[in-house]
C-alpha cells in the first residue's frame, strides 16, 4: 500500500515545488515592475527660452542615480538664478520617495546693497571654498574686469561707465561649474544689488514621486499660503531622442555607459 502512494506523494512534493517556484518568480517579476526606473542613471528635465536673445535658456534638470541620490539645479540666467540640490533617497512605496539633502548651493542677493557701498561697486559674499579663486564681472556690452577673491565678503570697483544706473547688469563667474551639463555658472546681478553665492550641508527635505516618465516634487506649503518649501518642479523623462539647446550636453565621467 505505502508503495502505491510514493507515485503519488512525488507528485505533490514537485507540484508544490512547483508553485514555490512560480510563486518566487512572480513576486520577483512584481518587484521589478514597481520599480519606476530600471536604469542606473536617468535624468529628467525642462527647458525654456532657448533663444538666441539671451547667452543661455532657462534649464531645471535632474540627474537620478540608482534611486538613492538625485541632483537637482534649477538655472536661469534671464532671471538671476542658481539653485543645485543633492539629497539621498529613501522609497516610502512603489512610486513615493523622502529626500533627505545633504547640500545646497545658491546664488542670493539682488537686495539693496548697503549703504556704505559705492553704487558703482560691487559687494560680493561667498562661501570659503572659493577664497583665492579669481572672479570674472562682465558688463551688458560684453566687457570684463577681473578679481581676486580674498574673503567671503569683497568689495570691488566697477566701471562708472557700464555700471551706473538701473537697468545695468552684471554676469559673475568663479570657476564652478554645473554638476550635469558641466558649463561654467555665470550669475546675473541687476544694478544696485549685493550678490552672494553660497553653499550649504542641507537643507529642508521634500519628497518625490518617480514614474518612467517624469518625476515631480510633493511638497509641504508652509504657514500662510507662503512658497513651498523646498524645490519645486514637474519634469518629463529625459530619452535618447532628446537633446539639449544651445550645445549644452549631459556631462558623463569617462568610462560611464550611461
Amino acid at each position: 500500500m505505502f508503495d502505491s502512494m510514493r507515485p503519488f506523494s512525488y507528485c505533490i512534493q514537485v507540484l508544490l515545488l512547483t508553485l514555490t517556484v512560480s510563486c518566487i518568480q512572480k513576486k520577483n517579476e512584481t518587484t521589478q515592475a514597481s520599480k519606476p526606473v530600471s536604469e542606473p542613471i536617468a535624468y529628467y528635465y525642462e527647458e525654456f527660452n532657448s533663444f538666441k536673445l539671451i547667452e543661455r535658456s532657462d534649464l531645471n534638470i535632474l540627474k537620478l542615480v540608482n534611486l538613492d541620490t538625485l541632483i537637482y539645479v534649477s538655472s536661469s540666467e534671464r532671471k538671476g538664478r542658481y539653485d543645485e540640490y543633492h539629497g539621498k533617497l529613501t522609497r516610502l512605496n512603489d512610486s513615493l520617495y523622502s529626500v533627505r539633502c545633504y547640500k545646497h548651493v545658491e546664488q542670493w542677493g539682488n537686495r539693496v546693497k548697503p549703504m556704505v557701498v559705492a553704487e558703482d561697486s560691487l559687494y560680493f559674499q561667498c562661501d570659503s571654498t572659493l577664497i583665492n579663486q579669481e572672479l570674472t564681472v562682465q558688463y551688458a556690452n560684453y566687457q570684463s574686469k577681473r578679481f581676486k577673491i580674498r574673503s567671503t565678503s569683497n568689495l570691488y570697483k566697477l566701471d562708472k561707465k557700464f555700471y551706473s544706473k538701473p537697468g545695468d547688469k552684471l554676469f559673475l563667474s568663479f570657476g564652478y561649474r554645473h554638476p550635469i551639463v558641466n558649463e561654467l555658472v555665470i550669475l546675473k546681478y541687476d544694478y544696485d544689488a549685493n550678490a552672494s553665492f553660497r553653499i550649504k550641508t542641507s537643507a529642508p527635505g521634500f519628497y518625490v514621486v518617480i514614474d518612467s516618465t517624469y518625476i515631480k516634487t510633493l511638497n509641504t506649503v508652509a504657514e500662510g499660503g507662503r512658497r513651498a518649501i523646498g524645490p519645486k518642479f514637474f519634469l518629463r523623462r529625459f530619452t535618447k531622442k532628446d537633446g539639449l539647446s544651445q550645445g549644452r550636453k549631459l556631462y558623463k565621467l569617462k568610462n560611464s555607459q550611461d
